[in-house]
């Protein structure tokens, strides 16, 4: 059984974490490679749905912040996990491509060495998108730290193309 767990960015100093809630995940078989998802069986885990990558069968499921994706029946192969979609203030993780032989999971590192992935488990670790609090402020000059009330203002970001995300725009504090 190869296990798959999505782990939010703050893991404590025992190196342990709690699974991420509202990831959409997807396992598919790269090109090239001879494993296959063709007889893989959920056996504990978030909900699946199948798809087709590479005229290969694909899984796809929402992390559910309780328990990882538990599958069985990877046959021999090379396995690509990937994040399509991050939760709200969480980064896309980047893919992690895995090697499943006799059984045993290893990851593939960046320098294409194998990494053995302990007790078959494959981790996704998901960054925090930083947020940075500014205050806001429109003040009376003749009275310092004094709101002038019914002031409108306007927050704008200073690069063409940038947004803000409304939902961390979460406070807005009036005299």
């Amino acid at each position: 059984v190869v296990v798959l767990h999505l782990f939010q960015q703050a893991l404590g100093l025992d190196g342990k974490g709690s699974e991420l809630d509202g990831a959409k995940m997807q396992l598919y078989v790269p090109e090239g490679s001879n494993g296959s998802l063709a007889v893989a069986k959920r056996e504990s885990g978030p909900v699946i749905s199948e798809t087709t990558v590479n005229n290969k069968k694909a899984i796809n499921w929402t992390s559910d912040g309780k328990s990882p994706l538990e599958l069985s029946g990877l046959t021999d192969g090379t396995y690509v996990l990937k994040e399509t979609a991050a939760p709200k203030g969480y980064k896309v993780a980047t893919e992690i491509t895995f090697v499943v032989k006799d059984g045993k999971a290893s990851l593939v590192s960046a320098d294409a060495s194998l990494v053995e992935a302990k007790d078959n488990v494959v981790v996704m670790i998901d960054d925090a998108i930083p947020v940075t609090e500014v205050v806001i402020s429109k003040q009376k000059l003749a009275v310092a730290g004094e709101e002038i009330s019914g002031a409108n203002l306007e927050l704008k970001p200073a690069t063409d193309g940038l947004t803000f995300d409304t939902d961390l725009v979460a406070r807005v504090q009036g005299p």
